[in-house]
């Protein structure tokens, strides 16, 4: 049930304050009347007679407006406690729920009628709390107050408001603009004059209420903008210390409480959700991840550097966001990307970055917890590029990392986009995973225009030429280790039905053999990849799962005859490239020598016209589809999603700090086994991640570092 307010002002000197709420006042007179509001003017500077001419005239004006108006001049200068308490008395006696206002804060439109509504909301909401510029716990955006930014664009806060719901629980407030029911003032008193003249009062009552039951609730999509330190010179620093040492010794769960919301996922979420709007420097930067490159060479990296190179380059991509890439400087100069990356912001850990971005993304699916969390922590929205699921999907290689399945489904939970290189992986994924309602799933191939390949491929022809070789009956079986691979029985096989052909291959385990020749994965450039392509007289392909297949692409684009086992992705591969018919497809593997002789006999010499290009397949389409998945994504995000991830990754870290506790007694036992069913309920079938990183997180303050002598969290006390 919603009382009617009673706002409460006390002036002390600047008359022109009492013209500036006079105004304020006047332009929200429907808003008052529509609460049946009443309004108490407090003259602390009897003296002043500039001061009292202007209240009066205040009073006379919004009385003309129908609004009840009353003036309360002190006998002498009581200070702000003295008189705000003469305020709360009247609402107590009134059963009015009172709204105590600093003379510099502003009531936007709407404020007043926001907060009654959130007071209204729980029995149990004793202290409502506006959004504003300067009003610590409340201060909006987040970084004004962690003096990340130097101010904030008023103008955008309600965008970013919007995305916030309607109030949040928090320890305490601010009490430049603070509704405090009649209720807590009927149960708890009033403000405690021991705090006179200012800082801490509003605390000392709010937990005192506390320890009843009544909590504080910040309403999120009302604001009321404060000037700030407008009353206390330079003493102010003595005062507040002073009164903190008065706090801190009464109420011992303060710190606590206060250090428990700023590591809250709610406060995360906050956070990360303020960079999605325009509030936030760097709402048109995105971040790239690239840190799982390594200083060698393999398919996955070729994929990203590949992708990578295609967003720098893009119009699309540039004309729409800035970009930020993390990678390792080792990378940088192996795979030679200093020039690429030239004008970018490059770092290379997580731990150089100094804020949170809009949008971050992984070019990679992800095999560690600790680069996962990081990433996590370094945007509000997060999207990871899968090549596939192999990993998990054999057993052999998922338990090579035990917590990989864990990851995966955290990553389908949680992510707000996943990108695939297939059509094919896509679906993979979604039926071992599922999909989810709010996370964009997209397809984004890498380039399949076989006229985008060819730089290589020209200059090994042109070694070709020049050495006057042409196609002779080498044999090319690119792959790994991995048993999907097939490369060590399909070499083997080769090697017996051909015996005076050179088998190169690129994964062989097998038994030393004359005429099958290995090269360690990851060890060949493009350049020596690029000449063994144009003059080999076939390229076999028989691995049993892929996400894409860059071998295919590669074989079609220099034009070297090719064998692949018969898959969904080598066909939708193929028939993107346009060169399907060049391709000769096997299932059973009994097939396979007959169609490489067949495609050994169609070898011929090294072509010399390159392919042409075909745009609507090429890298340009890979960029636009990126940019146009990270501009739905951040245009769709919500709060909840971000607060939900935030939420499952606290609820992890509990799950391990209550697996290795070491209970003591029946009651110890009990809680432990408590918190971890709580933990095992939400997280279900996630499994506990042994390696799971820092509870506390970077600029995450530690609740348990409260009181210890380490760094305290911000105090909430009033800014005046």
């Amino acid at each position: 049930m919603t009382a009617p307010l009673l706002v409460i002002i006390p002036f002390y000197e600047n008359p022109h304050l009492a013209a500036f709420q006079q105004d304020t006042l006047l332009g929200r007179a429907n808003e008052l009347r529509e609460l049946d509001a009443a309004v108490l003017l407090i003259n602390d500077s009897p003296d002043n007679t500039e001061l009292a001419a202007a209240l009066a005239d205040a009073r006379d004006r919004l009385q003309h407006e129908g609004i009840q108006c009353d003036l309360l001049t002190n006998p002498v200068n009581c200070g702000f406690v003295v008189s705000a308490n003469a305020g709360l008395r009247t609402a107590r006696i009134a059963h009015r729920d009172a709204v105590l206002l600093n003379s510099d804060a502003e009531l936007t439109d709407g404020c007043l009628k926001e907060m009654a509504h959130v007071a209204a909301c729980d029995e149990k909401i004793g202290f409502v709390g506006p959004r504003s510029t300067d009003a610590s716990i409340a201060t909006l955006p987040w970084q004004v107050m962690m003096e990340y930014y130097d101010s904030a664009d008023i103008s955008a806060l309600p965008d970013l408001m919007a995305k916030l719901p309607s109030h949040t629980f928090v320890p305490t407030l601010t009490g430049f603009c603070l509704l405090v029911k009649w209720q807590v003032l009927a149960a708890a008193g009033f403000l405690d004059e021991i705090y006179s003249p200012g800082y801490n009062e509003e605390n000392d009552l709010i937990f005192r209420a506390n320890r009843l039951g009544y909590r504080c609730a910040m309403a999120n999509h009302a604001l009321a903008p404060h000037a700030g330190s407008q009353s206390f010179g330079h003493g102010k620093d003595r005062i507040d210390a002073r009164h903190r040492k008065i706090l801190y010794g009464r109420y011992p769960e303060f710190l606590k409480a206060v250090g428990e919301y700023f590591g809250s996922p709610y406060f995360l979420a906050e956070r990360l959700i303020t960079q999605t709007t325009r509030v936030a420097r760097t709402h048109d930067r995105i971040l790239v991840d690239c840190s799982h490159i390594r200083p060698f060479h393999n398919g996955t990296f070729e994929f990203a550097i590949g992708v990578l190179r295609a967003l720098l380059a893009s119009d699309t991509w540039s004309g729409r966001f800035g970009t930020d890439v993390v990678i390792t400087r080792e990378a940088v100069d192996f795979h030679g990307l200093a020039g690429l990356l030239a004008g970018h912001t490059v770092y290379s850990s997580f731990e150089d970055i100094p804020e949170p971005y809009p949008f971050a993304l992984s070019l990679a699916q992800p095999f560690d917890w600790n680069a996962l969390l990081a990433l996590n922590d370094a945007a509000a929205a997060v999207g990871y590029y899968f090549l596939d699921v192999i990993a998990d999907e054999c057993y052999y290689i998922r338990f090579m990392n035990q917590e990989l399945h864990a990851m995966w489904e955290f990553v389908a939970r949680t992510a707000s986009s996943i990108g695939f290189l297939s059509e094919s992986a896509r679906s993979t994924f979604q039926s071992r995973f599922g999909s989810r309602l709010g996370r964009n799933d997209y397809v984004a191939p890498p380039s399949c225009d076989p006229g985008e390949y060819t730089a290589d491929a020209a200059a090994a022809k042109a070694f070709a030429h020049a050495a006057g070789t042409s196609r002779d009956a080498a044999i090319i079986v690119p792959g790994n280790t991995f048993a999907h691979k097939m490369v060590t029985p399909t070499a083997q096989r080769l090697a017996e039905a051909f015996p005076n052909c050179t088998i190169h291959t690129m994964g062989y385990e097998g038994p030393q053999r004359q005429n099958v020749l290995s090269a360690p994965t990851g060890s060949l450039a493009e350049d020596e990849l690029a000449r063994l392509y144009v003059t080999a007289g076939a390229v076999v392909l028989p691995s049993t799962y892929e996400g894409f297949g860059f071998p295919l692409v590669k074989a079609l684009s220099y034009g070297t005859p090719v064998v692949a086992r018969e898959t969904e992705v080598a066909h939708e591969v193929a028939e993107r490239t346009g060169c399907s018919g060049q391709v000769l497809w096997f299932t059973d593997d009994d097939d396979l020598v007959g169609l490489v002789r067949l495609a050994l006999g169609q070898g011929g010499p090294v072509p010399t016209d390159p392919p042409l290009p075909r745009g609507d397949v090429g890298w340009n389409a890979t960029a636009a589809t990126f940019t146009e998945a990270v501009e739905g994504t951040l245009s769709h995000l919500e709060f909840g999603s971000v607060l939900e991830r935030m939420s499952l990754i606290g609820l992890m870290a509990s799950y391990r700090t209550a697996l290795r506790s070491k209970p003591v007694g029946y009651r110890a036992s009990r809680m432990r086994r408590v918190v971890i069913q709580q933990a095992k309920s939400v997280v279900k079938r996630i499994p506990f991640a042994t390696d799971l990183v820092r509870t506390a997180r970077r600029r995450r303050v530690d609740a348990d570092t409260a009181g210890t002598g380490q760094a305290a969290p911000p105090d909430a006390h009033r800014s005046r």
